[in-house]
């Protein structure tokens, strides 16, 4: 911005008005806007200044930082505590020191975890037990201090926006901490119920279309596989295989070639938990490569002669996976078998039965981001385990 304002003074700021990719969290930007409006003011004085905003219908999860966004846009010298008084009131009338507990509450949620992540993949990050549960206690007591239908209708729209927003966190957690049954039924309530609202409140600019096309391109179909395997299948590991130690390369220094191999010295390599790191906590947000799995597990002595499946529950990009050094054949929904998996937060199926041995057995996977966004997510992005068909 300080070398843009060099050399003009016609400029347009354009900001998202929303999280990307995912709509279900309370997300008022509040103090993302307040400083960066304050800055890009301060910075152009001209008189082709402008903030543009995109929004979209989601004033249920970013309404108080719409306003204030606003107000500064017109005045950028306006004391932000009093913006926010006013909308508080006005808004909320008698409840209006509850609301403004719960927006406070989500906004700090997002400046402190100091994780970019985007969409839903880093929410435990920000949206831990405790903060859930000082948003819930801050609505509960809102809902009772309203005092008239107007009151109370405003504040039930939050509620409604953050008990989907609860069911949310809940499957999420239950997926990454492999508590697979329910998911399935988890995912048809929250796209029914979004549906709903999104239909109830078109005219009041609430419940984007966009976050049941979300949902549905980065969760559902993980959620409704591993549901699947979890009531119709053995899942052969009693706990998913989460920690990995793992290995990134630079363009001009590739991966030593019996990396694959289980006698390969990697002592050197970090370790990560797929199912709590991201890419981007990882400081590797704009690292578009290939990163390097390793790991041993222990499955049971017996097995009932059946195929033994391996299933990456999501990832970002191409999965080849190496069972005791030797490569195993991803395999489709329809049977087809190809050499990898090339997928977006979908399910991928590897049938590793050929290259078992008894007890412990060596994994290895390479994840080779190729889809280039900016939501800082890559490899392995949920729950790994290994089944077969009782």
């Amino acid at each position: 911005l300080k070398s843009w304002a060099k050399i003009t003074n016609n400029v347009s700021l354009r900001d998202y008005g929303y999280n990307l990719a995912e709509l279900s969290a309370p997300n008022p930007m509040t103090t993302k806007w307040g400083n960066d409006l304050a800055v890009f003011y301060d910075l152009f004085k001209g008189e082709n200044v402008s903030w543009e905003p995109e929004g979209i219908p989601s004033f249920e999860s970013v309404a108080p930082g719409m306003y204030l966004g606003i107000r500064l846009a017109f005045n950028s010298k306006l004391p932000h505590d009093a913006i926010l008084k006013d909308f508080y009131e006005k808004a909320y009338g008698a409840a209006a020191e509850a609301m403004r507990e719960y927006w406070q509450t989500a906004d700090a949620a997002w400046i402190g975890a100091k994780e970019h992540t985007g969409s839903g993949f880093g929410y435990h990050f920000k949206f831990t037990p405790e903060v859930m549960a000082k948003c819930r206690h801050a609505l509960d007591t809102a809902l009772k201090n309203a005092n008239s239908v107007k009151e109370y209708k405003r504040v039930k729209i939050v509620d409604d926006s953050f008990r989907l927003f609860e069911l949310f966190m809940t499957m999420r957690k239950n997926f990454l901490d492999g508590k697979f049954k329910g998911l399935k039924q988890g995912s048809t309530e929250w796209i029914g119920a979004w549906t709903f609202f999104s239909k109830e409140h078109r005219e009041e600019f609430l419940f984007s279309k966009y976050a049941l096309i979300y949902f549905k391109a980065f969760f559902q179909k993980p959620y409704e596989r591993v549901d699947e395997i979890a009531s119709t299948c053995d899942i052969l590991t009693k706990t998913p295989i989460k920690k990995w130690k793992y290995h990134v390369t630079a363009p001009d220094k590739p991966i030593e070639k019996n990396w694959n191999q289980s006698e390969f010295d990697d002592s050197s390599w970090k370790t990560t938990n797929i199912c709590n790191d991201t890419w981007s906590s990882m400081g590797l947000h704009d690292y578009f490569g290939t990163m390097y799995y390793r790991t041993t597990i222990t499955l049971p002595k017996k097995l009932n002669g059946k195929k033994v499946f391996l299933l990456i529950s999501s990832s970002d990009g191409k999965s080849t996976v190496f069972i005791n050094g030797k490569q195993v054949s991803s395999v489709a929904e329809n049977g087809e078998k190809t050499p990898s998996f090339t997928g977006y937060c979908q399910p991928a199926t590897f049938d590793i039965t050929s290259a078992l041995k008894t007890n412990e057995n060596f994994l290895a996977i390479s994840c080779n981001r190729l889809y280039f966004n900016e939501i800082g997510i890559g490899g392995l992005m949920g729950p790994v385990i290994i089944y077969q068909d009782k």
